[in-house]
């Protein structure tokens, strides 16, 4: 575990991380799943498990979230990969990239090519 680490009961992978430098620096660990409880969670684009790096999405903070596959965060329209860095909309617990979410619910009618 990294000087970063607190004891807790995640099971962890770690990463390299990139310093202010942009040379690699010391790992970090990132918690992927907490076995105390008995299943891990399910990914709300794929419905399989997730057992590896998990992100949470559309309202994180909340007893709603979304547990997605990094990979499976996409737009739900496009098919355009997300992240939590950049910006996203959600309509009906489902992620939009910005672009089709005004295509799709601006009150416009656009083609689409």
């Amino acid at each position: 575990l990294s000087g970063e680490c607190r004891p807790c009961t995640a099971i962890c992978f770690s990463v390299p991380s990139r310093g202010a430098d942009k040379r690699l620096s010391a790992t970090k660990h990132i918690p992927q799943f907490e076995p105390e409880k008995k299943e891990p969670p399910l990914c709300a684009s794929c419905g399989q498990e997730i057992f590896g790096p998990c992100m949470t999405a559309l309202a994180p903070n909340s007893s709603c979230a979304q547990k997605y596959h990094p990979f499976h965060f996409i737009c739900t329209y496009c098919t355009k990969p997300l992240n939590l860095r950049g910006t996203y909309k959600e309509y009906q617990k489902k992620p939009y990239c910005h672009e089709c979410f005004y295509r799709l619910y601006s009150g416009h009618i656009y083609e689409i090519s």
